[in-house]
């Protein structure tokens, strides 16, 4: 569950930068944001995730990979999908700003 908690807060803290950039007018930083943010997704460790009893062996490195693409696909495609659904909110409401 710690992971869904991750990305939920990386997505609020992606929400409040472009705020925050529309507030400073620095619309075209939002892209820097995506960029950094891909970037924590794609290097994320794993073994900050992954719960270590001292006295069990471990057997299988399937759980770092598992945890590594959880962040790389679906990390990755909530960030674009945030950038997007932003952008598309933010150009609807100034058209209708306008009207």
């Amino acid at each position: 569950m710690i992971l869904v908690y991750t990305i939920v807060i990386i997505t609020i803290l992606q929400i409040t930068a472009y705020i925050l950039l529309d507030k400073y007018k620095l619309k075209n930083w939002k892209y820097l944001i995506l960029g950094f943010i891909l970037l924590i997704d794609i290097s994320m460790p794993p073994g900050f995730f992954i719960e270590k009893d001292p006295n069990e062996i471990v057997k299988c490195g399937n759980q770092s990979l598992g945890i590594k693409l959880f962040f790389m696909i679906l990390g990755g495609a909530i960030a674009v999908i945030t950038h997007f659904i932003y952008v598309m909110v933010m150009k609807f409401s100034a058209k209708n700003k306008n009207v």
